[in-house]
């Protein structure tokens, strides 16, 4: 642990910024492991509309409204009479007396408010009701950030000799409707957790996003438990992914939707929300996305 962390954090680095997402210490010495991307889902609206109703479907447009009217603000631009203070003369105020006699200008801007992606744990004690809640959930902040124009990925993760990424939806998806039906194929595999390369995969794609604020979603039910790779080397693999996602303004928001609270908690830290209530998930991580875009307007 002490060769990981100290030794090879720079070589960490390096094999970060070249895409090495397999590179990882174990016994004092790096091994390889490889991964491979399915992206080939077809869409099925169907089955998206049996599964995403039409009552998950208004909670998440109305939520999407609280901030809807500021955003489209950002988009056009505002002029502001009668101020305090600003950048320019307001004559018609200066001409009645006012003693407000400024006005305020916001340039339009075109660029989105944040990037959002989640990814989600695929292995096996994901199956039954955790697997639907995680499905459902991907569901509602897609339908959230659709609404909002606001870039949105999903990404599911396992590993079986090596680690597949499942890659749902991309940014440029949330333009398209149909596209989110793609949702439908995510499920568990009879597989393990291999949860820091699915991190390292996910901070790759945000990394390179041109947006202010990036933010991670990761829905997860227990401790990693991939070749050679536990709850200690996750632990240090998370103290150098926090500096990535520092430098990159990426937020990391880790929810617990099993058992294995406190173990999480010692991964994450005071971050970890508690998603063990499957019901209330879906609706409740489309409040915390809300929550965190509020507070960048």
């Amino acid at each position: 642990n002490k060769i990981f962390a100290e030794r090879d954090l720079t070589n960490l680095a390096k094999q970060y910024e070249n895409n090495e997402f397999g590179r990882f210490i174990k016994e004092g010495a790096v091994v390889d492991l490889s991964h491979t991307i399915n992206d080939g889902f077809k869409t099925d609206v169907d089955a998206y509309n049996a599964i995403f109703t039409s009552r998950e479907r208004a909670i998440a447009k109305t939520l999407a409204k609280k901030v809807l009217k500021v955003l489209k603000e950002r988009r056009k631009g505002n002029v502001f009479y009668e101020q305090d203070e600003g950048i320019m003369l307001d004559v018609n105020a200066y001409a009645s007396g006012s003693e407000r006699v400024f006005m305020d200008v916001t340039a339009p801007t075109k660029r989105p408010l944040c990037a959002v992606e989640i990814m989600v744990d695929e292995s096996g004690s994901m199956g039954g009701a955790r697997e639907e809640a995680a499905r459902l959930a991907a569901m509602c902040l897609e339908a959230f950030c659709r609404e909002l124009k606001i870039p949105f990925g999903v990404y599911g993760h396992c590993e079986l000799g090596g680690v597949m990424i499942n890659e749902y939806l991309k940014m440029d998806d949330v333009k398209n409707n149909i596209n989110a039906s793609k949702l439908v194929s995510m499920q568990a595999h009879d597989a393990c957790n291999h949860d820091g390369y699915g991190l390292r995969f996910g901070i790759s794609k945000l990394v390179k996003r041109p947006e202010t604020q990036k933010f991670l979603f990761v829905l997860s039910d227990g401790r990693p438990n991939g070749t050679g790779y536990g709850h200690t080397q996750m632990v240090h693999d998370m103290e150098y992914l926090n500096k990535i996602c520092k430098k990159s303004h990426i937020a990391i928001i880790p929810i617990a939707i099993g058992d294995d609270f406190n173990n999480l908690q010692a991964i994450y830290g005071k971050e970890l929300v508690d998603g063990r209530d499957l019901q209330k998930l879906p609706t409740e991580i489309a409040r915390i996305l809300l929550a965190k875009i509020k507070k960048l307007l």
